[in-house]
């Protein structure tokens, strides 16, 4: 049976500026002095993991500082959620169609992204997207190694029983191409509004939206 893995959050939503937002208003509430601007943000993104990005920046800021990423990330992910719940969030261009499309032709969809489970739901509740439209739901608490490590890979992969060549998948960031490509798995680049200028060399192709999947 054939396979379509969503990678990333961002092939689903355009959420990229509602992350940053939360961040922002994370380091306000916290009483940090730095508001960062979409292009710092940008270059933040080259690195995989939200965590991991705030801790590198708080520890180029001052090594003391990162005591502080613990809770600033615990602050951006209640912001981040409380967001996505008071706001109805477009799906990405014909994503909506391509479930409708598919659903009669033995096609399954999955989940394949190292963020929490709650930041999961929470996006697919905001689109309206029911939690049985996808065969596999992985999250960051189903493997050890974040991407560009290719763990959540071969984890949905074995969940599905699943071999690599009837499937495909759909990422919005270099690392996430990376870690499908190290899996075996044939991925298409769907780039997000702050993540457009990364390297997608080793996708298959770069897509602007669902309605160039066939």
């Amino acid at each position: 049976m054939r396979t379509i893995i969503f990678g990333g959050l961002g092939v689903i939503a355009e959420t990229s500026e509602i992350h940053r937002a939360a961040f922002n208003r994370a380091l306000s509430e916290i009483g940090l002095p730095w508001e960062w601007s979409q292009a710092e943000y940008q270059k933040m993104l080259n690195s995989p993991g939200g965590k991991n990005r705030l801790t590198e920046f708080l520890v180029n800021q001052d090594p003391k500082l990162v005591n502080y990423a613990e809770i600033v990330h615990t602050l951006k992910s209640r912001f981040y959620l409380q967001a996505l719940s008071e706001q109805t969030i477009e799906p990405r261009t014909g994503l909506v169609n391509l479930f409708s499309r598919l659903e009669t032709k033995e096609v399954r969809f999955a989940i394949a992204s190292t963020t929490s489970l709650e930041n999961i739901y929470g996006l697919l509740d905001a689109c309206n997207i029911p939690l049985n439209q996808f065969a596999v739901i992985a999250s960051k608490t189903d493997v050890e190694q974040p991407k560009p490590a290719p763990d959540i890979y071969d984890y949905v992969l074995s969940e599905l029983c699943a071999i690599q060549s009837n499937c495909v998948a759909i990422e919005d960031s270099a690392s996430g191409v990376i870690a499908a490509v190290a899996a075996g798995v044939t991925c298409y680049a769907m780039p997000g509004l702050n993540t457009a200028n990364q390297d997608y060399s080793e996708a298959e192709k770069i897509l602007i939206d669902y309605t160039e999947l066939d």
